[in-house]
């Protein structure tokens, strides 16, 4: 007898008595070809009509299933493709009868596909994830299972395959990782978030203090200036961690656009790569807009590191600012936008650009073109996000070669807007007698200090009980109570409640850096008229304790 000649490639190995044999063999496509070489066999047309439509059954139950499957021959042409895989990766059976499946589907293997080709035929099984390509271009993970197709004579004819679509429960298991890793920001966060915010409330504090102490035109009340700037910033910053890791919504507020913008673009030239020249052009008579200032100033941040991304030579990047006023119809950026003046932030870069299909997916996410070292696909889809809640719409132009153009629509602040910062402000004074209460001594002294000079009498207490044995003493010689929540042995909420039950009318101010015990709602509901979070500005401190007295 003739030796069987040796197929080539790896795929082409004889099994060596180990591997079991399938009940049964997935046909070929092709059933009127298999119909002839039965008929030649059998020579009976009932045999033949019988075992076609037993495959044609076989065909159809297959079609049936939600999971793609095909077979391969030896070389790894495809021969049978169900309509699961029509349905799963976009091309019909036509188009991929006879292609490398492999090739096809531009698979990518977690290690070498000989080592997985032998165990394959080593164990006649196979199990593992897989990531595709699709026919529109899209890339899917797949739970993959291959079994090895064993002709009469129980030598290997081909591999069988299958595959479970596992895109969206991957997609879900990535977000519910990133909502345990805020969980534990949150957790962490809240750890330290009440000695944080005290440090910086002695930091700004002091620095106010100072500032009334030194002249106007003085060099070193320049400095104190941007050491409160600074300070409130991370006062600031340590709130959005708070309020991101709580998922709890974010204020938004009339704010100024101009200074901000200008903020962002001194971060960025200190940020960005020397060879990225980071320019700013503002043309704007009006710059109110009612935002988020930590949220606008990551937008911009998000979209000129993505533009300095796309220029690796380096090169412009031209951040400005413009108005545009919206009308119905052609020309608006997004359908949803309601006609009327909105302010504009460009980003425009003259980097790599982007072909069509690309500019249209750009805010997908996770949706990157950049390697897994490079980013995670997240930072424009957050930006949207985020313009989105300000009810707003961020607009892309590209071309390949030419660079892209961004443009974030902000709608401007209806209405008249009263002043945005503290600066132009007076705190207000008032001459009433306040009993204020917190275990952190540098505070005490300090809020005694800022009060004082607003023209209140202060009396402190470093601790609850003392602060509740002496209010029962003389009741009425306390205006108002300003206490801390987090102290040892009674917490700020329990104070007010024992106070209000010796003077119901009693005007109390509840502060915390952080607290799951007690919120806003949970506050007013015990009786406290004001609720302020560490760390107290003389401003938001003076301005509390006036709202709280009229409420008399």
């Amino acid at each position: 007898m003739a030796k069987r000649r040796k197929t080539e490639g790896t795929l082409g190995k004889r099994e060596n008595g180990r591997l079991r044999r399938p009940d049964t063999e997935l046909p070929l496509l092709d059933l009127d070809r298999a119909a002839e070489a039965l008929r030649a066999r059998s020579g009976s047309e009932l045999q033949v009509k019988e075992r076609t439509a037993e495959w044609q059954s076989q065909v159809e139950l297959l079609d049936l299933s939600r999971d793609a499957i095909l077979s391969r021959d030896l070389h790894g042409r495809i021969v049978f493709w169900s309509g699961g895989a029509e349905r799963l990766f976009g091309w019909t059976r036509d188009q991929a009868v006879g292609q490398v499946s492999h090739d096809l589907l531009q698979t990518h293997f977690p290690g070498s596909l000989d080592e997985m080709t032998r165990g394959l035929f080593e164990s006649g099984f196979w199990e593992g994830e897989l990531r595709h390509r699709t026919k529109n271009g899209t890339e899917i993970v797949a739970s993959s299972r291959w079994a090895v197709r064993r002709g009469s004579g129980g030598h290997p004819i081909g591999v069988m395959e299958a595959h479970t679509d596992l895109t969206a429960q991957r997609f879900l298991e990535g977000q519910l990782r990133q909502a345990q890793k805020m969980e534990a920001i949150g957790v962490l966060a809240g750890g330290i978030a009440h000695d944080f915010n005290n440090v910086l409330g002695a930091i700004i504090g002091n620095t106010e203090m100072a500032l009334d102490e030194t002249p106007v035109d003085s060099p070193v009340a320049y400095r104190l200036a941007q050491v409160l700037k600074a300070t409130i910033r991370a006062r600031d910053l340590t709130r959005e961690i708070l309020t991101f890791s709580r998922r709890s919504e974010k204020e938004r507020k009339p704010m100024r656009l101009t200074p901000l913008v200008k903020e962002t673009h001194k971060l960025l030239r200190a940020s960005l790569p020397a060879f990225v020249d980071v320019r700013l052009d503002i043309r704007v008579s009006d710059d109110i807009v009612t935002g988020n200032a930590s949220d606008l100033q990551q937008v911009i941040m998000n979209l000129a590191t993505n533009s300095a991304q796309a220029m690796p030579e380096g090169g412009p990047l031209e951040i400005e600012v413009t108005e545009a006023l919206l009308v119905r119809g052609e020309g608006m950026p997004d359908p949803d936008l309601r006609p009327g003046p909105y302010l504009v932030i460009g980003v425009r870069d003259r980097g790599t650009g982007m072909e069509e299909s690309v500019r249209r997916r750009v805010f997908e996410p996770f949706f990157t073109t950049k390697g897994e070292a490079e980013g995670t696909g997240l930072g424009l889809t957050v930006a949207y996000g985020i313009i989105k809640n300000h009810e707003g719409a961020i607009a892309v132009e590209s071309e390949p070669g030419k660079g892209s153009l961004f443009r974030v629509f902000l709608p401007k602040a209806e209405g008249a807007v009263r002043a945005l910062t503290a600066e132009s402000r007076k705190a207000p004074r008032g001459k009433e007698t306040i009993l204020f209460v917190d275990d952190e001594e540098s505070l005490t002294q300090l809020a005694e200090g800022m009060l004082s000079r607003l023209g209140y009498t202060v009396i402190t207490r470093m601790n609850a009980s003392a602060a509740l044995e002496l209010f029962c003493a003389q009741p009425e010689t306390f205006d108002i109570v300003i206490t801390d929540q987090t102290m040892p042995g009674m917490t700020g909420i329990t104070l007010a409640k024992r106070l209000l039950k010796v003077r119901p009318d009693l005007p109390i101010v509840l502060c915390t850096g952080y607290s799951d015990a007690v919120s806003q709602a949970s506050a007013k509901t015990a009786g406290v008229r004001e609720f302020l979070m560490k760390p107290l500005g003389r401003q938001d401190l003076a301005e509390a304790v006036r709202r709280a007295l009229r409420k008399e």
